[in-house]
């Protein structure tokens, strides 16, 4: 190491806490990368329910009858009302809460 190199080249303040730098992050990194939603242990039984927010859009993940873990957007595709609030057990359907369209 040199220590007359000088100092290192820094982010600007900016870079962590401007709403326009975070969003173009979300929209070049988050949205068009794999990223950790939850662990598979959080649904471990069929119907199990879990929401989250991965990369500011809302997910419903589920564990499947076959065992297979799913995610959905977790919004109805009308109103966008929130299908699932909170995590949930041994769900058969989700029900939009404005129409209840399954």
């Amino acid at each position: 190491m040199d220590a007359n190199a000088g100092p290192l080249p820094t982010f600007p303040v900016g870079a962590y806490t401007d709403p326009a730098h975070f969003e173009a992050e979300m929209r070049a990194i988050f949205a068009r990368s794999w990223v950790l939603a939850g662990f598979s242990h959080d649904l471990a039984e069929a119907g199990d329910a879990r929401p989250v927010t991965v990369a500011g859009a809302p997910v419903l993940l589920v564990r499947g009858e076959a065992g297979e873990l799913r995610a959905f957007h977790n919004l109805c595709r009308h109103r966008a009302a929130r299908l699932v609030a909170e995590p949930c057990a041994k769900a058969r359907a989700f029900a939009c809460p404005y129409h209840g369209w399954t």
